[in-house]
């Protein structure tokens, strides 16, 4: 069986969590002014080899620290290759999201390619 490597993309696709700091109805949310980004990737293990060359989508909470959490992949995919990525992830290291100068959770979908190594 061949090893697989990842290729992340670099952009992450992201939407703010709503928080109780706003409430009150008519202040509006300030924007995020920096996504989280991924600076420590875990390759998984076992990948099933019919997914070489598929880029998943891999949803998640980045807190504050930098961990991930409540990871989900799209449902279409299978346990097999759930149980080899969610694991992996869940071991990444992000840069997190920043607001008003301070890191913040932030909810992001993180497209992964397969792609094969060397």
């Amino acid at each position: 069986m061949h090893k697989f490597k990842l290729l992340v993309s670099a952009t992450l696709a992201s939407a703010v969590i709503s928080t109780s700091a706003f409430a009150g109805g008519s202040q509006q949310a300030q924007p995020i002014t920096k996504v989280a980004q991924p600076v420590k990737a875990v390759t998984p293990s076992d990948l099933p080899r019919k997914y070489l060359g598929e880029t998943i989508r891999v949803c998640m909470t980045i807190d504050e620290a930098g961990r991930a959490s409540n990871i989900e992949m799209d449902a279409f995919y299978d346990r097999e290759l759930a149980r080899s990525v969610i694991p992996a992830v869940a071991q990444w290291k992000f840069k997190p999201a920043v607001k008003d100068g301070q890191p913040v959770s932030q909810r992001v979908i993180l497209p992964i390619e397969f792609v094969a190594g060397s």
